[in-house]
Parts: C-alpha cells; sequence; structure tokens
C-alpha cells in the first residue's frame, strides 16, 4: 500500500490490485504528506504566506479525524497528544484525538534567533540550543531549566535520533508506540536532531 499526493487530493493506492482504497480531497493544496503506523498528517495551503492546514487521518479507513490550522513542526506523540512547536516558536500540546488544543506556551528563556530542538529522552520531553536546555511539564506546559543527560552535549551534537524517533523507525512488524517526527527536518542547525513540517512522504 502506498499514499499519493495530486494537487488537492491523497489517495492510499494498492500497487498489487492497481485499485484505490480511499481518497480523500482538500480545499486547498497538498503542501506535505507524511505516515507514521495508522497515523496520516496532511499539510495543505494554498500559496506561500496563506494560512496552512493540518488534517489527521486513518490510514486504514481514510477517514478524517480532524482539521486544525496549524502547522506542526517537531512533533512528538505520547499518552494520546501530541507536542509540537509552532510557527510563532510556542510550545503546544493537542489531543491526538479530537485536535483540540491542550495548552500552549512561549518558549521563554531562548534568544529570538535561536531554534531549539525539541526530543524525547528517558520518557521526558526537553527542549534545547547551543546554551540553554529546559524539561517540559507535560501537564500545563511550564518550562524548567535543566540540562540533558551526561555526554551529550549540545554544542557538538549534529544528529539527535530520539527515543521517540528511534519508535517510529522500526523495521515492519515489530512493535511501535504512537509518535513521529516531520520528514522535512531542520536538524543540526544550532545542535539537535528531528524537526520539520508535515513534509515527507511514508508507505
Amino acid at each position: 500500500m502506498i499514499l499519493v499526493s495530486e494537487k488537492k487530493v491523497v489517495f492510499k493506492y494498492d500497487s498489487i490490485n492497481q485499485s484505490v482504497e480511499w481518497r480523500n480531497e482538500f480545499d486547498t493544496n497538498v503542501a506535505g504528506v507524511f505516515r507514521v503506523d495508522d497515523l496520516v498528517f496532511i499539510t495543505t495551503t494554498s500559496w506561500w504566506g496563506s494560512p496552512a492546514f493540518t488534517s489527521l487521518i486513518d490510514f486504514s479507513s481514510g477517514k478524517k479525524k480532524w482539521t486544525i490550522e496549524k502547522v506542526l513542526y517537531g512533533i512528538h506523540i505520547k499518552e494520546k497528544k501530541i507536542i509540537f512547536i509552532d510557527t510563532k516558536k510556542e510550545i503546544v500540546s493537542i489531543s491526538l484525538e479530537t485536535g483540540q488544543e491542550n495548552f500552549r506556551v512561549k518558549m521563554s528563556g531562548f534568544r529570538w534567533y535561536e531554534q531549539p530542538k525539541i526530543s524525547l529522552i528517558n520518557n521526558k520531553i526537553y527542549l534545547f540550543s547551543l546554551k540553554k536546555t529546559f524539561l517540559l511539564n507535560e501537564a500545563n506546559g511550564s518550562l524548567g531549566e535543566s540540562k540533558l543527560p551526561s555526554k551529550i552535549n549540545p554544542k557538538e551534537t549534529i544528529f539527535l535520533i530520539d527515543e521517540f524517533q528511534m519508535k517510529i523507525n522500526t523495521l515492519p512488524g515489530t512493535s511501535s508506540d504512537a509518535g513521529m517526527v516531520m520528514a522535512t527536518g531542520d536538524a543540526g542547525g544550532d545542535g539537535g536532531g528531528g524537526g520539520g513540517d508535515a513534509g515527507g512522504g511514508g508507505e
């Protein structure tokens, strides 16, 4: 099974039987498609600078679960919540089931030019740049100053594939907890890995 994107359409294609299993049409152009297990995230927009939307679709059925007017960067999915960085450089938590917002907080503590990375390490979510590291309180979104675990130096780190991303990239047939990172990443930069918006492809 593969996912195929046309200008305003995404469909699931059975390459063996050469048939379309489901088809979703959108009002605006498809800008990115990414799948993890049974979750398909689709970003659509009309043109550069216009509002962008992200839809969550069930891969098996093609049913659209929700659509929100947001672009999701550095996504992590944990305990039925999606935690990501939005275009305003704020940390946002939304419900996986409904898309409704749980909290939104500014990434205070980082300089305006920094692009912090978000990573799941030892089942905790860290945000870090070259000079600062914070630990996210997943209940209320507060950030407490912290340090990365021993031997991980943010000044030297070029790529970081975290626990969440390791689970995404398991081999076929192995167990995989819900979790994803968008593929057109901003890895590197001021140290870190992952990130990016809804822009990869996936079978």
